[in-house]
């Protein structure tokens, strides 16, 4: 599913066309029990001609929302993954940036309810281009991992 900008539509540019907005896609969270920390996973798609710069997400069914990255560290049978806040993340013009298990992704922290598979879960980046701030909305399914 492709859900676009909650907010503005972008400003015509020389040419007088418009600038694309920035979209949601393939969105999706872990199941977790309540009061525990869970995970959102999606698609940031950037068609537009500036810079795209994450800064931001939140989901009322936390009580707090932080951007993370998973990242592996060694090899073989020593190999451990660890996680560490990420302060932003960028997308390029007319590129996408997935945020997915073992990766980037948004950090449900102290669920205040279970998300169990087939859930819903509505939640917002804070994104920007340019200097002007864009919301971008959207809600998760939650499915197996």
């Amino acid at each position: 599913m492709l859900l676009g900008a909650g907010c503005a539509r972008g400003r015509p540019d020389a040419a007088g066309t418009a600038d694309a907005p920035p979209a949601l896609r393939d969105a999706w969270a872990r199941p977790a029990a309540a009061g525990a920390d869970g995970a959102l996973y999606f698609v940031l798609a950037n068609p537009g001609r500036d810079t795209l710069v994450l800064v931001g997400a939140r989901a009322d069914v936390a009580g707090a929302t932080s951007l993370h990255e998973s990242m592996r560290m060694g090899e073989g049978a020593g190999a451990m993954t660890h996680m560490a806040p990420l302060a932003r993340g960028v997308v390029p013009p007319g590129d996408s940036a997935a945020f997915a298990p073992l990766g980037k992704h948004a950090m449900l922290e102290r669920l205040r309810r279970p998300l169990a598979v087939g859930d819903s879960v509505p939640f917002a980046l804070a994104v920007t281009r340019t200097g002007r701030v864009d919301t971008l909305r959207a809600t998760a399914v939650v499915r197996a991992f």
